[in-house]
């Protein structure tokens, strides 16, 4: 295949991710818990304990096997042990009592819920940390089923299992399609950035940036 002809292939199959029902209802859900977070009815277990989130040694990660989500069991409650699996963040952390909920997507594209808990953050820099194009990866991570929704989400109850890459987040993301340094920005909130008005259009009908957007 062609050089033109791959990079074909891998725009449809972007398009095709954009529009994939789960992530879609991931999104269109998280948004709506960010709007008003006491219509949560899902529990995702876990308790506060002391711990906190570490910039781990790299070392670490040349020793596990990367995962993919496609990768995973989804019927399954399962910890995939010696295997790392490294994830960006798409939209702004919803911040519940015990626990940080937000929605990632892995280096192929496609997303996940992911659940922290025990994280003692601070309300005014966990955005810095687990916010829009900020990148992390996941020791050990561990799928399972929410006890209410029976959907799959990835849940870290240690903390220390997070490595967090700092200097590798995606400035400016466009909330639509991910690309870095999208200049635009909703005219409304301030705060949505766009590769252009079709990202923009897109989503607000796709993944309904109104319930966001003040």
């Amino acid at each position: 295949m062609s050089l033109d002809g791959r990079e074909g292939e891998l725009k449809e199959n972007r398009k095709f991710q954009l529009k994939d029902p789960w992530r879609v209802e991931i999104i269109q859900n998280h948004r709506l818990l960010l709007a008003n977070p006491y219509r949560s009815t899902i529990s995702f277990g876990g308790s506060r304990e002391e711990s906190v989130v570490q910039d781990i040694s790299l070392d670490k990660l040349q020793k596990m096997k990367p995962i993919l989500l496609i990768e995973m069991d989804y019927s399954l409650n399962k910890t995939y042990t010696g295997r790392v699996i490294k994830l960006k963040s798409l939209e702004p952390v919803l911040v519940m009592p015990v626990y940080l909920s937000m929605i990632v997507e892995d280096t192929d594209g496609d997303s996940q819920r992911c659940i922290i808990h025990n994280y003692q953050y601070n309300a005014e820099t966990v955005d810095e940390i687990f916010g829009i194009g900020c990148k992390f990866s996941i020791i050990n991570p561990h799928l399972r089923t929410g006890a209410a929704d029976n959907k799959p989400f990835i849940k870290v109850t240690d903390p220390a299992t997070v490595i967090l890459h700092r200097t590798e987040g995606v400035r400016k993301m466009c909330r639509y399609c991910g690309i870095e340094n999208a200049e635009k920005h909703c005219a409304k909130c301030k705060t949505a950035n766009y590769c252009d008005r079709d990202c923009q259009t897109r989503d607000w009908k796709v993944y309904k940036h109104k319930h966001l957007c003040a």
